[in-house]
């Protein structure tokens, strides 16, 4: 076996032809009895003469980052048994931000020295350097009545309680009203955590009252406000005054691991 470490890298495209003039190489090697193995860091990097050519490499394997139970299958093999605790915070920051394998050995580390998992993360090498996303949350109520609204990704591990404005789900709003604003959410991200049933992130319920906007209230008179706004009074009062939340939860996007959010 013949093995080209971070092939990438060695032989950069960019620089000069040198991937296509190494592909020549194994033209018509194929009835030797060798193997040739390469590594990449970046697919996008590999020359376009290698990609989607099974005639000349016949397998491609990714290695993609850890889901949460292999997540928590390899923090309970490095920790001692003491911090094992601190492994579900481990775990809600992955949904923040992936973690590899070379991030867990540190983090690891650094737990098993005595440091809890926030104190941890703020000296290590672990940052986000790409765009922060928004994150869709779902505030679910007892009778299954549903509001929603957006957080910022980086809410998500700060430990503070802020209001997020919230909306009606399309399914029960005015047609002429598009993701319509119906008042304030105070959140509490300083518990967030994970549902191993439901597999989902999951906010902690101190089932406070949602602030709904004034104009949508009976506070305002009735003829001070619109025909759609006299139908969003009455959707409130139908569905949500009075209601008791069931769970907070944020939704999760269309990816592989149902434990990531984006």
């Amino acid at each position: 076996m013949i093995l080209f470490d971070e092939y990438d890298k060695t032989f950069d495209e960019k620089k000069h032809n040198c991937q296509a003039e190494m592909l020549s190489l194994f033209d018509g090697v194929s009835a030797g009895k060798k193997l040739f193995v390469i590594t990449c860091n970046e697919i996008q990097s590999l020359s376009q003469y290698l990609i989607n050519r099974p005639g000349r490499f016949h397998y491609h394997f990714r290695f993609l980052y850890p889901t949460a139970d292999e997540i928590r299958d390899y923090m309970e093999d490095k920790l001692d048994k003491q911090y094992y605790d601190e492994i579900e915070n481990v775990i809600a920051f992955s949904v923040r931000m992936n973690l590899n394998y070379d991030c867990l050995r540190s983090i690891a580390f650094e737990l098993n020295n005595g440091l809890k998992f926030q104190e941890a993360i703020n000296d290590l090498n672990i940052i986000r350097i790409s765009q922060y996303k928004n994150i869709k949350i779902i505030v679910e109520f007892e009778n299954q009545a549903t509001l929603s609204g957006k957080i910022k990704e980086w809410q998500l591990y700060d430990n503070t309680i802020t209001d997020m404005s919230i909306y009606l789900p399309d399914n029960i709003r005015p047609l002429s009203y598009v993701g319509e604003y119906i008042g304030e959410f105070p959140m509490n991200f300083s518990n967030n955590y994970i549902d191993k049933d439901k597999r989902m992130l999951m906010f902690h319920v101190t089932n406070p009252e949602p602030e709904y906007d004034i104009a949508y209230t009976h506070e305002s008179q009735d003829e001070e406000k619109t025909d759609e706004g006299k139908k969003i009074t009455d959707i409130l009062d139908k569905l949500y005054i009075g209601q008791k939340i069931k769970r907070i939860y944020a939704v999760p996007s269309d990816q592989k691991d149902k434990f990531r959010f984006f």
